[in-house]
């Protein structure tokens, strides 16, 4: 049975290591109103439940129910919003279901450059998809170019 949480090819222990590793989370409240901070100054009486429901999400590889609502809240961007683009959507994810994607994350991480084509450019660290719309412009220049000739 794993006795620690693998994040980014290290084992959080205690507060400091989830402060360290989801520090970048922000303070907002999931679906069941904990934030980061809850589990960070109460580590100490959560991280066995923590533990187990993750080693058990990941012999089973069933998640908790309520781990993975999540609310979509319109933030309003000005005084008095009126149409939707007035307001900035944000979804509330549960922390532990936030912990448990960023542990697998962590884990298909290094198959990701075999499995991915390397045309691909969208959501790959070091790709970015702007490169492709470049490449579809020239392309089309170069169609009309020919084209026209």
């Amino acid at each position: 049975m794993v006795d620690e949480l693998e994040v980014d090819d290290k084992i959080v222990k205690d507060r400091e290591d989830m402060m360290e590793h989801f520090a970048d989370w922000g303070k907002s409240p999931g679906m069941d109103g904990y934030t980061l901070d809850f589990y960070i100054h109460n580590w100490d009486i959560v991280k066995d439940d923590i533990k187990k429901e993750m080693d058990n999400f990941l012999i089973t590889k069933r998640c908790l129910q309520h781990w993975k609502e999540t609310m979509l809240v319109l933030i309003p961007k000005i005084e008095k919003p009126r149409k939707i683009p007035d307001f900035r959507p944000i979804a509330l994810c549960n922390v532990l279901y936030k912990v448990l994607t960023k542990v697998i994350v962590n884990r298909i991480r290094p198959l990701l450059s075999k499995v991915i084509s390397p045309v691909q450019s969208a959501f790959i660290p070091g790709r970015q998809m702007q490169n492709n719309v470049l490449i579809v412009n020239e392309v089309v220049n170069v169609f009309h170019s020919s084209k026209a000739r």
